[in-house]
């Protein structure tokens, strides 16, 4: 016999820690659901590129001092690296997103 325990947090880092599954709740409604193994699976990257020597106009960015992060679709990841590599950086960084990456781009 299994047993369900809720757990509601706006802490997600908790969520990822201690939840097999998830599900968001905007205006009452879930907006999302799953396994929490999963999401970070979605369909794009966080890559943080650290000094780009040149900008990529058609991905969504943020930049923060010499770091400029885009989210990737997955399906688009081999395009972008050889954009970057041609362009030239110091360092980057390819990672799945968090789960509060997920919610902050769900809950726009």
């Amino acid at each position: 016999m299994g047993a369900v325990i809720l757990f509601s947090s706006h802490i997600l880092s908790e969520v990822e820690r201690v939840c097999q599954r998830f599900g968001m709740i905007k205006d009452g409604v879930i907006i999302k659901d799953g396994d929490v193994g999963s999401l970070r699976k979605l369909s794009y990257k966080v890559v943080r590129v650290y000094k780009l020597k040149g900008e990529l106009k058609e991905y969504k960015k943020s930049c923060e001092n010499d770091v400029t992060t885009f989210h990737v679709p997955n399906n688009d990841m081999r395009r972008f690296l050889q954009k970057v590599c041609e362009m030239g950086f110091e360092d980057i960084e390819v990672k799945s997103p968090t789960l509060e990456d997920i919610f902050l781009e769900c809950y726009k």
